[in-house]
């Protein structure tokens, strides 16, 4: 007996447990709904019965609304007691001419007191009974920035709903506008009372016109459009640095640049744009020079049209150098090959002059420098005097006495030194004095001496100049 009291405690707990679990686990509260008027001319109003029932252990207030914009729906809130159920009429009115068919309109009751919330659908039959099916309702909303930059990627994003719960196949999406970026066809389809938001990008080319441009959005069912909608947006103005190419060809000690310039902007832009200056170079079409910093560069004013460019050629040329060097070093060898390895300078001093004012007496003098760095060996001096004059009997002290003194009837006296070595940088000054035979008046010119000698094995020769006396 004892044994049965327990086991029929035991059952009670459990039984009281079960139940207070399925009353807590139970909803708040429930949604029926009843149509009173539900198939109306497109200038009428639905009517359907709500009724809630309040499951809750206390009282609630609730809100029954509709985020629906495409119809006037009644909102309104009321409070329900503990255990008890209220009914009103909801009115459901078309805000816009619909096609006839069977559309979808949502209904919201939400708990203010627990924060929970149901929805019911209300079916509305519109248009003549014969007439109706359910016709396709979609209702489309756009969302993207109204001001444009170029080079932006813009984001879109559009937001469909199906309307009624018919399910839509075949669904074009169509993007179009003198905003050629904005042209696009997107293919969907959409379920029962579907929301669906579709996410486009679009880039903005860099030289896209700054204006405002119409973006049309047109959703179609076959040939039928079931949504339209256009945005007005703004290209914005663009001037960025020109941007830049170099292209360089390279010849014999020449190097020709080119550079192109290029308006990426949407507008006609003036800029100044600069190339360090380089040595050597010239520029087409000229540059001016400026000077930052220490350095120097070429600039020049350039206006461009959008998408224009223009090009500046640098032209270096290190051939002047090259035909430079090559100059020197032709002269350093024709100053080689041909330079005066000898100096021979003849002059005249002590000229007396005799009775009558004519030349009686002078000394002639030859002077002899060896100018190179070697040895001049069989220097051989060979000296003419006219025949108007005479050798004087005697030479001066210390001076080289010719070797051979020579009468010509024609050119006069000959007179020749001989000198084995003449060694590097040595000088020898050789005079000799002269008589006229007859009174000379005017002056009288001595032709040039000759020197003929022989350096590396080569025979050479160089002339004095000739002299006047008077």
């Amino acid at each position: 007996m004892k044994k049965g009291f327990i086991f029929a405690g035991l059952s009670l707990i459990v039984i009281v447990t079960v139940l207070a679990y399925v009353g807590f686990a139970a909803a708040d509260f429930e949604l029926s709904v009843e149509a009173i008027k539900d198939r109306i001319r497109p200038d009428e109003t639905a009517k359907f019965r709500l009724t809630i029932t309040n499951n809750h252990a206390a009282a609630q207030t609730f809100k029954i609304y509709s985020l629906d914009i495409e119809w006037d729906v009644t909102t309104t809130t009321l409070t329900i007691s503990s255990g008890e159920e209220k009914t009103l009429t909801v009115l459901a009115k078309p805000l816009k001419k619909f096609e006839p068919g069977v559309y979808g309109v949502k209904l919201y009751v939400k708990s203010l007191t627990t924060g929970e919330f149901k929805e019911k659908l209300l079916l509305v039959s519109i248009g003549e009974e014969e007439n109706l099916s359910y016709a396709p309702a979609v209702s489309m909303d756009i969302d993207m920035i109204e001001v444009l930059a170029p080079e932006e990627v813009v984001n879109v994003k559009v937001n469909l709903e199906n309307k009624n719960i018919l399910k839509l196949d075949n669904l074009s999406l169509v993007i179009s506008s003198e905003l050629g970026a904005f042209n696009k066809v997107v293919n969907l389809q959409l379920d029962s009372l579907e929301k669906k938001t579709i996410e486009l990008n679009f880039k903005i080319p860099k030289n896209q016109q700054p204006k405002e441009y119409k973006v049309m959005f047109d959703l179609l069912h076959g040939n039928k459009a079931l949504a339209s909608e256009i945005k007005l947006v703004e290209v914005s103005e663009s001037t960025p640095p020109f941007s830049r190419e170099e292209s360089v060809e390279r010849k014999f000690l020449k190097i020709i640049k080119t550079v192109t310039f290029t308006n990426d902007g949407n507008v006609r832009n003036a800029q100044t744009v600069e190339i360090p200056a380089r040595a050597f170079t010239s520029t087409i079409p000229k540059a001016s020079i400026v000077s930052k910093d220490g350095k120097k560069f070429f600039t020049w004013e350039i206006e461009l049209a959008p998408g224009e460019s223009s090009s500046i050629v640098l032209i270096t040329n290190y051939r002047i150098i090259f035909y430079l060097i090559v100059l020197a070093l032709v002269c350093l060898f024709i100053y080689a090959k041909f330079r005066q390895v000898a100096i021979v300078k003849k002059t005249v001093s002590d000229v007396v002059v005799g009775e009558g004012g004519g030349i009686a007496k002078a000394r002639v003098m030859i002077d002899l420098v060896n100018k190179s760095k070697k040895e001049l060996r069989n220097v051989d001096i060979l000296d003419i005097l006219p025949n108007i004059a005479k050798v004087g009997k005697e030479f001066p002290e210390g001076t080289l006495k010719p070797s051979k003194i020579l009468a010509h009837k024609e050119k006069g006296t000959i007179l020749n030194w001989k000198i084995d070595v003449l060694a590097p940088n040595e000088e020898r000054l050789i005079a000799y004095d002269i008589e006229s035979r007859l009174p000379v008046i005017g002056g009288l010119r001595l032709p040039k001496a000759r020197v003929r000698f022989e350096v590396d094995g080569k025979k050479k020769k160089v002339y004095s100049n000739s002299v006047r006396i008077s």
